[in-house]
């Protein structure tokens, strides 16, 4: 007689069996939806047949979120497949890395161009600067796209308006400016000179003239008013001037900056002279006649540049020309003494040589007898500036 096992807990019923079975069968299922579930990871044609095709699908998009949702395809089949060796995958493996940079590609350059349209309404360009900054950095093919260098030099400049000289953005703007005219001087070549609503295209003249004026001049601009570097943003000055084929008004705020800039060191001698003449019981000093004599020597490079100002204005603007030449005759009128015969002829003879080097020294004007009163130092052409006295206190 055999021996049989005895039955643990006696006999099971036929429900306790029906219970067991549907157990099982519950288990089994969840078991082989968690196996399915696995398979889709799994680096071979099935394992990336869904988001391989959904790339193939949508790569060519002309809309972001077709483009994003073949770049999540993209990231996902890479990670599966992140250490595949599969020879076989090996051609769909090589244009899923390719796309992965092409379509970052894509959609940034969908966001810029979004961001650009949006700035040319807004004149806010904080987020189309950042884009194309993006782009320059992170996207060989426009690395030394000088269209978009240009465009996200002015983005940034316009972006920065109100900051100060160590903003971040502002420095950037400054930065790529250079790196731009450094391209157009090596070379590079554009019908534009920059992109959207941000170009220095011009119908008269010649367009490359006038980016490089334009670009030296805005420098100079940054460093005069924002960094306060303002014997380098002179010679950026003078550069500016020296593009015939550019847009006048360049060149005229040019030479304009140009006159401010050697006024401020006319003030700052007249000013100390005048302080240590009335300090001496208002007599002149060797001390004395030598800042008159270097304020005088000021005011001719000053009447210098603003005359190549008047000179290339022309009757251009009225109230400029008016402007530029009250600021002449007053440089003239402290230059000689209070007289005002001659100016013409005077300014002419300076205009008729090279204009000064803003750097060579100041050689200055001998001082005979106490400078004559001058009026004011007159308003700027492009906006008005401060009047400043030259009479002696």
């Amino acid at each position: 007689m055999k021996k049989r096992f005895p039955q643990i807990g006696g006999r099971v019923s036929m429900k306790s069996q029906n219970l067991f079975l549907a157990f099982a069968i519950i288990i089994l299922s969840s078991t082989t939806a968690v196996l399915a579930q696995e398979q889709t990871g799994v680096c071979d044609a099935e394992g990336i047949k869904t988001d391989y095709e959904n790339l193939t699908a949508n790569y060519k998009a002309t809309n972001i979120d077709a483009l994003n949702s073949a770049l999540a395809s993209a990231k996902k089949v890479k990670e599966i497949c992140k250490a595949s060796t599969d020879e076989l995958l090996k051609p769909q493996l090589n244009f899923v890395d390719r796309q992965l940079v092409a379509l970052q590609g894509k959609i940034l350059q969908l966001q810029f161009n979004a961001a650009a349209s949006a700035a040319m309404k807004s004149k806010d360009y904080a987020a189309s600067y950042t884009l194309a900054k993006e782009i320059l950095t992170n996207d060989a093919r426009f690395k030394n796209n000088v269209d978009l260098k240009i465009y996200a030099a002015r983005a940034a400049y316009a972006a920065s308006s109100k900051a100060n000289g160590t903003d971040p953005v502002l420095l950037d703007a400054i930065k790529m400016m250079g790196e731009a005219i450094a391209q157009i001087e090596g070379g590079a070549k554009s019908t534009d000179w920059g992109l959207y609503d941000l170009v220095y295209k011009v119908t008269t003249g010649d367009s490359r003239d006038n980016a490089l004026a334009g670009l030296h001049f805005t420098i100079g601009e940054l460093k005069f008013e924002k960094t306060g570097e303002k014997a380098e943003a002179v010679k950026y000055f003078v550069k500016a001037t020296t593009f015939p084929g550019a847009d006048k008004d360049f060149i005229v705020r040019g030479y304009f900056n140009i006159g401010t800039y050697y006024g401020e060191f006319f003030k700052k001698n007249f000013d100390e002279a005048n302080a240590k003449y009335k300090a001496n019981g208002e007599k002149d000093t060797d001390e004395t006649i030598l800042l008159y004599g270097t304020a005088k020597a000021y005011a001719d490079r000053a009447m210098d540049a603003y005359g190549r100002a008047l000179q290339v204005l022309g009757t251009d603007d009225k109230d400029a020309a008016a402007s530029l030449e009250s600021t002449i005759a007053n440089f003239y009128k402290f230059r000689f003494d209070g007289k005002t015969e001659g100016q013409k002829e005077y300014v002419a003879t300076l205009l008729a040589n090279p204009m000064p080097d803003p750097s060579s020294e100041i050689v200055p004007v001998k001082e005979e007898t106490p400078a004559a009163p001058a009026p004011t130092v007159p308003p700027a052409p492009i906006t008005p500036a401060n009047k400043v006295s030259t009479k002696r206190q």
